[in-house]
């Protein structure tokens, strides 16, 4: 989904989960980081029946629930075993994937010249990473979903 720069993130929440849902896809669960973390957005999941995964910010003066998952300095997660894992295992494959995206596209050295340019092979790069994940599946080797090199 297309937005300007300063726009805040929660607000386009509700017109693409409008946008992907329809009546032959059902999101059970949704997993995101801290910045998601408003009334606005539980209600809005709440209303969809969507339960969340959402990191809450760990603040001093907070009373930090022990049954949501809690965030200090960016790393330290804290929270049910459960959850954890469900955070973890969805941000590693996120954070795995942008790492080696903006390694290997060299996104240190970008120019706002250069952003169009970037845009294109960014996209081409999700193409294939979408390809080889629904090939792996057609095959029945889920286990392959991100092995670009054994479908090359």
């Amino acid at each position: 989904m297309e937005a300007p720069l300063n726009v805040n993130e929660k607000e386009l929440v509700e017109p693409l989960l409008d946008r992907v849902l329809g009546d032959d896809i059902e999101l059970e669960l949704l997993a995101v980081d801290s910045q998601f973390e408003s009334q606005g957005i539980f209600d809005l999941l709440e209303s969809l029946k969507i339960g969340h995964v959402i990191d809450w910010r760990w603040l001093k003066g907070r009373e930090n629930a022990s049954d949501k998952l809690t965030v200090k300095n960016r790393i330290d997660v804290k929270g049910s075993e459960w959850k954890k894992a469900i955070s973890e295992r969805l941000r590693v494959v996120v954070e795995g994937f942008n790492v080696r995206a903006k390694s290997r596209l060299a996104y240190e050295r970008l120019t706002w010249q250069g952003l169009e340019n970037v845009s294109i092979h960014v996209s081409l790069v999700l193409c294939v990473v979408y390809g080889v994940a629904i090939a792996a599946h057609r095959i029945g080797r889920p286990e392959l979903r991100q092995s670009i090199a054994y479908f090359a």
